[in-house]
């Protein structure tokens, strides 16, 4: 079953209402505007749910248009007619009478179109309160992908590092780690030396390893990226004498 279809029979989704927090929260998801914590939780719904990935697809091409979006050639902000909260009401009335007369399939493509359009409608009225300089496009988020260079033969990785107002979100993929259980830690670095804890992770026996992490410095201000092995004593290497295991200049 392709992403798009609806579930056959057999196959239950969870209730509309279970699902509606989550549906709510696709824009700011595309858009980047979510805590880890809450984008891992949209992310976990999304793998289980064909409808919510359809929603999304749909969602995709008006994110891509809002960084092009300049807040004099929209206007006035239209405001909701007064009666759309009864009307989605009775809306959803009539779908479930029609869903108790035999009519899934046919109900499941109206909801989804009918979501997808209120979904894509909240993502345009966000366009509203962006606000750029001159011909300058909506915010971008920058990205830098870096080759880490190790201390042991055989020990590969790789960081792909994203800006967001808050910090910097670091992906770090890798391989060949020889030193099974060892805790790593990973810290961002200013040209001024001074260094930002963003998360551990933990090596696997003869396993790759992918993980998400943040740091709150800027992806402007760093200069460096280290991955390190913890010391006996269990405190972080680096100045005070720890090994580092990988390193990068961004």
């Amino acid at each position: 079953m392709s992403p798009v279809d609806p579930p056959e029979s057999g196959q239950h989704e969870p209730a509309d209402d279970a699902h509606r927090p989550f549906r709510e929260m696709l824009g700011a998801y595309l858009l980047g505007h979510l805590t880890d914590e809450e984008r891992v939780a949209v992310e976990a719904r999304l793998d289980g749910s064909p409808s919510l990935r359809a929603e999304l697809a749909e969602l995709r091409p008006v994110v891509a248009l809002l960084p092009h979006v300049r807040g004099e050639d929209l206007g006035t902000r239209p405001a909701p007619p007064a009666d759309l909260g009864d009307r989605i009401i009775q809306r959803i009335g009539r779908e479930r009478a029609a869903t108790r007369l035999g009519v899934r399939r046919q109900l499941w493509r109206s909801t989804t179109i009918g979501g997808a359009v209120l979904a894509a409608a909240a993502v345009i009225a966000l366009a509203f309160a962006i606000r750029s300089d001159g011909d300058t496009p909506g915010p971008q988020r920058p990205t830098r992908e870096i080759e880490l260079a190790s201390s042991v033969e055989g020990q590969t990785a790789r960081a792909t590092l994203t800006g967001f107002g808050w910090g910097t979100r670091i992906e770090i993929a890798a391989q060949g780690l020889v030193d099974p259980g060892t805790v790593y830690t990973v810290y961002l670095e200013d040209a001024a030396g001074n260094r930002i804890a963003a998360g551990t992770f933990r090596g696997l026996a003869d396993q790759p390893i992918e993980c998400v992490m943040s740091s709150a410095l800027q992806l402007g201000e760093a200069s460096d990226l280290t991955i390190e092995i913890e010391t006996p004593d269990g405190e972080p290497g680096g100045n005070d004498g720890g090994s580092a295991v990988f390193t990068g200049a961004l």
